[in-house]
């Protein structure tokens, strides 16, 4: 609420009064009204003839990057309220820079007010994540308490020996919990910033005057930015695994306890946290004049936008956050893999069967796909991942380690058993692996960093594996072609945890990937025009 003007106590203003433009209480607002005997101050019966009280007001139009600046302009290419300052710092290439008073900016109170429902449901889901987040810190107190009884249980059956070993093994545990206690507290912190940030412009907004359009358009916006950080925000951490912690026994310390430092490891369950679709929606990417089109791989770039390999069409496209195509570059030959290297570049693998093979660099800057340069090839290539500024890359029968710079560095695996046993490939780094999908033969390899075979899957539900995809929290995401499903596999790659998706009535999978900043599941298909994308928790 808005206080007296006319004294330092900070009392609250009963009247305002449109002459003086000046807030009043009970008390100054006698002495007001004799001194300005034809100006007549508006009670609390009129609040909402009241402006906007001046800190709410600056509340709602102060930069958030420049103090003491107002905003008065709008950049539709980012999407970003700015005032002058911003304008002339980072805004000057901009095409299309207009001003807040324009009329397509013009908002009524009405508009606002349509707000408040989607702000209430959006402080409910703020207020759902602050409270999941604190009871999962409570949880992971409560698992560690399992995890001591475990321990004392181990304990009474080495009885003196054990007792450095105990010491150890409770203080591991103890910095792993307090470091997962931590990270959730600081998810709970930005979640209650969040709140608070949208709760006090809603308030602000609350206050407006139907008679002030400038700053309705301004509230609406901030606003609709505040909730669109909050739901990003929200998805990108809802998404995320919900820690929690199990002991795992060293089954040596029976015969060899002696050269043992602790009874086990503590560790955080997030790798093989089983992963559920709950929705599926499809998204459009072909452009006019184009075929039918083929999105053999996906990469997802640090800002969010999507990079799609369309070998149909032989073109690289680019979508927003929104799934829709923002840019594309054409290929010389199919495109068949793409990862990212940098902030701003990609390298894609071409292929056109044994004509053409190359490594294509794409710079991705403004919004904009710009081929660079070409490193042919002496082999077919079918896919790529990046891992240590090295290179992975199949070619249908055999994995390759390159520079970024082109150059060969050494051949790990090798199958020439049939045409496609290496197709495609993946680097867990926390596990330091590679995983190999075999076309041919249905299955998925794990191998160690030098290419050395550690395990083989085979799965009747897989049926002629495409791709595999290691998520952000170290799930591991493998298609297949015919089975026309996602099916999720333990991180050691030996078993299979779950079926994520059954795409049995669309055409055959060939691509799949799970974004880091929402948590979708994108998956690419064969003959359509079509991305799935896959809303799914864990």
């Amino acid at each position: 609420m808005p206080t007296c003007e006319d004294n330092d106590t900070l009392t609250e203003a009963d009247f305002y009064c449109e002459g003086c433009s000046r807030w009043y209480c009970d008390q100054c607002v006698i002495h007001h009204g004799q001194i300005f005997k034809k100006l007549t101050p508006l009670g609390k019966g009129d609040i909402a003839k009241w402006p906007v009280a001046r800190g709410e007001a600056e509340l709602l139009s102060q930069c958030e990057e420049h103090i003491r600046k107002k905003i008065k302009m709008f950049c539709a290419d980012h999407n970003q309220l700015c005032c002058t300052t911003c304008v002339l710092l980072d805004h000057r290439q901009c095409n299309k820079v207009t001003k807040i008073t324009s009329e397509e900016h013009k908002k009524e109170h009405e508009d606002l007010i349509k707000l408040t429902t989607d702000v209430t449901d959006l402080t409910k889901r703020l207020m759902k994540f602050i409270e999941q987040k604190e009871c999962n810190i409570k949880s992971i107190e409560d698992a560690f308490d399992k995890i001591l009884e475990e321990v004392s249980l181990m304990r009474q059956k080495f009885n003196s020996a054990l007792d450095s070993f105990e010491q150890r093994t409770v203080n591991e545990g103890r910095a792993l919990v307090s470091s997962l206690q931590e990270s959730l507290q600081a998810d709970a912190e930005l979640g209650k910033t969040a709140l608070k940030r949208i709760q006090s412009f809603q308030e602000a907004a609350d206050k407006i005057g139907t008679h002030d359009s400038e700053l309705s358009a301004i509230a609406f916006m901030k606003i609709q930015s505040e909730m669109s950080k909050s739901d990003s925000f929200l998805r990108m951490t809802a998404f995320k695994s919900k820690s929690t912690s199990s002991f795992i026994p060293n089954k040596e310390i029976d015969t060899c306890f002696e050269t043992v430092e602790s009874f086990g490891n503590t560790v955080s369950n997030k790798s093989n946290a089983v992963i559920t679709m709950t929705n599926q929606s499809l998204y459009t990417v072909k452009r006019s004049g184009e075929s039918t089109c083929e999105i053999r791989c996906i990469c997802e770039m640090s800002d969010g936008n999507i990079i799609l390999a369309d070998a149909t069409n032989k073109k690289m496209k680019m979508l927003d956050t929104k799934f829709s195509v923002i840019s594309h570059c054409d290929m010389p030959a199919y495109p068949c893999g793409v990862c990212q290297v940098s902030n701003s570049q990609v390298v894609v693998v071409v292929y056109d069967w044994k004509k053409f093979h190359a490594i294509q660099i794409i710079d991705v800057t403004n919004n904009t796909l710009v081929k660079k340069e070409t490193f042919n090839l002496t082999h077919p290539c079918t896919g790529i991942c990046h891992y240590n500024g090295h290179m992975y890359i199949t070619s249908r029968t055999a994995l390759y380690c390159y520079t970024l710079t082109g150059k060969l560095l050494d051949k790990l695996h090798e199958d020439t058993s049939a045409s496609d046993t290496v197709y495609r490939c993946a680097v867990n780094a926390d596990c330091g692996m590679i995983y190999v999908v075999n076309f041919t033969h249905n299955k998925v390899l794990t191998l160690d960093m030098s290419g050395h075979l550690l395990s083989s899957f085979n799965d009747p539900e897989l049926q002629n594996p495409t791709d595999v995809h290691v998520s952000e929290s170290g799930q591991v995401l493998v298609c297949g072609y015919y089975s026309k499903n996602i099916i999720q596999l333990n991180s050691e790659g030996t078993e299979k945890i779950t079926c994520v998706a059954s795409l049995k009535e669309g055409k055959d999978v060939l691509s799949v990937r799970m974004l880091r900043r929402t948590g979708y599941v994108l998956v690419g298909r064969l003959g359509t025009d079509d991305i799935a994308v896959l809303d799914v928790e864990y």
